[in-house]
């Protein structure tokens, strides 16, 4: 079953929705694409300045391998800029992870 993470922003004063998807789409998504082939992220705009990024990965075993241990380390030592980055766009407001327990089937 899928392993999901999410994590509620909400923009900053000077933050605009193109600045998030900018930042997926030129930064976040290939150094995720690095780390791991088959983590999916997303995006969806809640009420107000709020959105909601997820990540999805194949299981929580792979989850827990990949976001752990020194070559995680090192990714992230890598990936900072682009977080401060985020950062500059939006403010960090609620997480969460948990398992996907209609997998496939919520597909079809």
């Amino acid at each position: 079953m899928s392993w999901v993470t999410g994590k509620i922003w909400e923009l900053t004063e000077t933050g605009e929705e193109a600045d998030l998807l900018a930042l997926i789409e030129e930064q976040i998504e290939p150094r995720y694409a690095e780390l791991h082939p088959d983590v999916t992220l997303g995006l969806m705009r809640l009420e107000g300045r709020r959105y909601l990024a997820t990540q999805t990965w194949p299981d929580r075993e792979t989850w827990e391998r990949t976001t752990s241990g020194e070559a995680f380390e090192r990714w992230f030592d890598h990936y900072r800029p682009v977080l401060a980055l985020w950062g500059a766009a939006a403010t960090f407001v609620l997480e969460w992870a948990g398992e996907d327990i209609r997998g496939e089937a919520s597909r079809m």
